[in-house]
C-alpha cells in the first residue's frame, strides 16, 4: 500500500485527512441525495434478474427431476418450485410497481441535470 501511495505522490496523512473530511462532510449518508425515483433501465434490470434466476432454478429442477425419490423428491419439487415462484412474483411486482415497489416513482428522464432557465 505504501508503494502505491509513493507512486501517486500521497502520504498517509493526506489519506487520513481526506477520510476525516468525508466523515465531517457526511454527504454520503444524506437521504435526500438520492431521489426516490425509478428509471426505465433500473426497472427492466430489476425485473429481468429475478425472472432469469427463476428460469435458472427451473432449468436445474428439470435436470434432476428423476434423481430424487420419495420425500427427497417431494422436498426438491417444493423447494425449486417455491423459490422460482417467489422470484417470478418479485419480478412481476417490480415491473408493475406493486407490493413493496409501490413507493417508487417512475422517472422518464434518465439524466439528472436541471432544466435551463431562459
Amino acid at each position: 500500500m505504501d508503494r502505491i501511495r509513493r507512486m501517486l505522490g500521497t502520504t498517509r496523512e493526506d489519506y487520513s485527512q481526506d477520510c476525516q473530511s468525508r466523515i465531517a462532510d457526511n454527504t454520503s449518508l444524506n437521504s435526500k441525495a438520492v431521489p426516490d425515483q425509478d428509471c426505465l433501465e433500473c426497472k427492466l434490470i430489476g425485473t429481468a434478474v429475478p425472472v432469469g434466476a427463476a428460469g435458472y432454478i427451473l432449468y436445474h429442477h428439470r435436470q434432476k427431476i428423476g434423481v430424487y425419490k420419495g420425500y427427497e423428491g417431494m422436498l426438491w419439487n417444493i423447494l425449486c418450485l417455491g423459490m422460482s415462484s417467489a422470484l417470478i412474483l418479485v419480478g412481476g411486482c417490480r415491473f408493475f410497481d406493486c407490493g413493496m415497489f409501490k413507493h417508487l416513482k417512475t422517472n422518464s428522464k434518465t439524466d439528472t441535470s436541471q432544466d435551463d432557465k431562459d
